[in-house]
């Protein structure tokens, strides 16, 4: 009906909006049809003109497909073409499992478990060495401490026990935790590999304390 493929394929991004994933689109399209001359002479499209049928081939409607977000699972013709596509975000039933949040926060707790026996396991490790260097460039003494920003800092905690609530599937989530594993196993690994210490004297506590509350008290904040 549309001689154009931009209106065919807003709507068929529109359904792939509409599916859920790992849903299913059944489209069909006429690449032939007898009667064309006939049609046009006798019926009008939505406009009032003439409706002269446009054709479109069976590999043109499986690209326009493909492009509004789906993949061809099962091809079959039946008279014209009909085609049965999935949408592009899941591949079994048992994969577009949503996850539970009991799921989700056990993952939560047993990544951060294991963040924090690599990370004080790596500290210890390197304490009882000897000999370790430190590496930094001079310009870094030039950056300013603000104590403020350990706010933005420790906020990377919230992100790493929310990470698990995100995931929609058990694909996403046996995938996210996964990558979340290696990363860690990786990142002691190479401490242990290459261990630095703070080049810089540390703060005292009770000087940062002082500043990150006189901070908060400038910007407005009641405490």
């Amino acid at each position: 009906m549309f001689p154009s493929n931009e209106p065919v394929l807003t709507s068929l991004r529109g359904l792939a909006d509409a599916i859920e994933p790992g849903g299913y689109l059944i489209y069909t399209n006429q690449p032939w049809h007898p009667q064309l001359e006939f049609i046009a002479q006798v019926l009008t499209n939505r406009e009032g003109e003439r409706w002269i049928m446009r054709r479109r081939t069976t590999a043109e409607m499986d690209e326009l497909v493909r492009v509004a977000g789906f993949e061809r699972s099962i091809w079959k013709s039946i008279s014209g073409g009909c085609s049965l596509s999935q949408s592009h975000d899941a591949r079994s039933f048992n994969h577009r499992v949503h996850v539970s949040r009991l799921k989700a926060f056990t993952v939560s707790a047993e990544l951060s478990v294991l963040f924090l026996v690599v990370y004080s396991g790596c500290n210890w490790i390197t304490g009882q060495r000897s000999h370790v260097g430190s590496f930094y460039f001079q310009w870094e003494h030039a950056i300013p401490f603000v104590p403020l920003m350990i706010l933005p800092y420790m906020s990377i905690d919230l992100f790493f026990i929310a990470a698990p609530f995100l995931c929609r599937t058990e694909e996403e989530l046996r995938t996210f935790s996964r990558r979340v594993i290696a990363a860690i196993l990786i990142a002691g690994l190479c401490f242990l590999l290459f261990p630095l210490r703070f080049a810089f004297p540390a703060p005292s506590r009770e000087r940062v304390a002082r500043r990150g509350l006189r901070l908060v008290s400038r910007s407005g904040f009641a405490i």
